[in-house]
């Protein structure tokens, strides 16, 4: 598992610096309002994707995993295919207004996509071909934002909208073998879709929470404060996940059940590497970008914010110990209770300092939260 994930993270530290360096060209080229405004369209394309959620991504990685649901990947697919159809129509519908809301629903019409690639891969236990084109996509994306000499809003949305779709299209090129690519008759899909309900019910609201907690709060602070500040805040969350990213990893490689017997002997001493790690890393980076890119460095806030990393290290083998136990309620009021404390400070001190109120908001949530989670430790074996 060492050695795999190892590999991974070395392929998706190359990604992230792929994506750290896009975000560096835009700043240079545009400023720091269009990457405040790239987030919040961003934001609101995770809200409006919520659609596909309806056959949860988790239940979906362990199930494709039983032996005995070996058909459950025809309906998988199936799924994915009605839910575009009605983002095409959304497509249409929004080209009629303006070509920007064409463009974010056909970009989120990608990230529907991508999410069904990383579901099969991480069931299937070979994220690293995904990664690896991952990879060459955001590759692309800096080649020609750096022959750019000009950005708006729209060009950046159709480069990326560009690249997702290739990555998805070589994706099933090279899978075009699967047996599990045939889609189902809508009338049954819907009657497997109504029969199952109770089971997916239960995942809902943690799927909201963690959608709400991602993505709905940056909508409520693009709301409230200027693009510049919310574009900072977006500088902090890019060089998080470049230096922290390599989390995500372990947490898709921990759904897979061969990997996650080994979870036991890593947890505790990798979580405080991680923080450790995940703190420097962050605020350094952070600096360098700033500086680099010939902005004001707001130190404390940068040093509020960076040491979410210690909590949120740990946060990850305790949700994945709960995930593996099916204990999805203990996970919503986890993210219940993170984006309610998250709203009380924020708005506590927006009249103050908005990048300090988002910052202390963040790193305040994420500590409370999981001091609330730390209680279930024991009782799952996290």
């Amino acid at each position: 598992m060492l050695t795999k994930f190892a590999s991974l993270a070395g392929i998706n530290t190359l990604t992230a610096l792929m994506s750290f360096f896009s975000t560096w060209l835009i700043v240079h080229k545009s400023g720091l309002e269009l990457v405040g405004l790239f987030a919040y369209w961003n934001a609101l394309v995770a809200m409006i994707s919520l659609i596909v959620y309806l056959l949860p991504p988790n239940f979906s990685i362990i199930y494709l995993q039983e032996k005995e649901n070996n058909h459950f990947g025809q309906m998988l697919f199936s799924h994915y295919v009605y839910i575009s159809l009605v983002f095409v129509c959304l497509a249409f519908a929004g080209f009629y207004f303006s070509l920007l809301y064409f463009l974010v629903v056909c970009f989120a019409l990608c990230a529907v996509w991508l999410n069904y690639i990383d579901i099969v891969s991480q069931a299937g236990n070979r994220l690293h071909a995904y990664f690896v084109l991952k990879f060459f996509s955001a590759s692309g994306i800096v080649i020609v934002l750096a022959l750019l000499e000009k950005l708006t809003i729209q060009t950046l949305f159709l480069i990326y909208i560009v690249s997702n779709f290739f990555t998805i299209s070589l994706y099933f090129i090279v899978h075009r073998s699967s047996a599990e690519r045939k889609a189902v008759s809508l009338s049954y899909y819907l009657a497997y879709m109504k029969t199952h309900h109770r089971t997916f019910k239960g995942y809902y609201l943690d799927i909201v929470a963690k959608r709400l907690k991602d993505s709905g709060l940056i909508l409520m602070i693009g709301a409230l404060v200027s693009p510049s500040v919310l574009g900072i805040f977006s500088i902090f969350q890019k060089c998080a996940s470049f230096v922290v990213g390599n989390i995500r990893i372990l947490e898709s490689l921990l759904l897979s059940k061969v990997n996650f017997l080994h979870y036991k002997t890593l947890s505790k001493n990798i979580s405080s590497l991680l923080g450790t790690i995940g703190f420097g890393g962050i605020f350094s980076l952070s600096v360098m970008f700033l500086y680099s890119s010939n902005a004001q460095i707001p130190w404390g806030e940068l040093f509020v914010y960076s040491l979410f990393v210690f909590p949120a290290a740990r946060v990850i083998f305790i949700r994945n110990s709960l995930l593996m136990h099916y204990q999805t309620g203990i996970l919503n009021r986890y993210n219940s209770l993170f984006i309610l404390i998250f709203i009380a400070v924020f708005m506590l001190m927006l009249g103050r300092d908005p990048l300090l109120a988002i910052c202390l908001a963040y790193t305040l949530s994420e500590t409370i939260a999981y001091l609330y989670l730390k209680k279930y430790q024991e009782r799952f074996g996290a």
